[in-house]
């Protein structure tokens, strides 16, 4: 099954700590989503696939190599999205049927775009505090 991740999965770390094992089976190309640019979900850290015609959302396509890799990502995705088929192109090859990751009614977006890098800056920053407080070092 194909599934285009345009967020926090897009990092490789992550998809490593969602996948475990599995990790190793996955097929990954670039690809990019038509027609959707990715918002930060309003108060929260994390991205939503929002409408907007002529953008283009950078992302990749993913093939999961069986039924519990497809679970793992479907745990991992919140209450805040449903999942949905679209047309994705991938950077070769032709346009294919994927899973997306889509916002559902409840959920809202700010109007801030969501940036990869910062959230991977500020997932390291968390880690690090974390770190100290669990060996009662105090603050960062």
């Amino acid at each position: 099954m194909r599934y285009f991740f345009y967020g926090t999965l897009v990092d490789a770390a992550l998809r490593r700590h969602v996948f475990g094992r599995l990790c190793g089976g996955l097929r990954v190309v670039p690809a990019v989503l038509d027609g959707y640019e990715a918002r930060l979900a309003a108060g929260k850290r994390y991205p939503l696939a929002v409408r907007c015609p002529g953008a283009a959302l950078a992302g990749l396509l993913v093939t999961l190599p069986h039924r519990r890799a497809a679970a793992r990502v479907n745990a991992y995705e919140g209450p805040e999205y449903r999942r949905a088929r679209r047309a994705v192109r991938a950077a070769q090859g032709p346009g294919v049927s994927a899973v997306v990751f889509l916002p559902t009614a409840r959920a809202r977006a700010s109007r801030s775009h969501w940036n990869l890098e910062l959230w991977r800056q500020g997932a390291a920053r968390r880690r690090r505090v974390f770190r100290r407080a669990v060996h009662g070092l105090g603050p960062v």
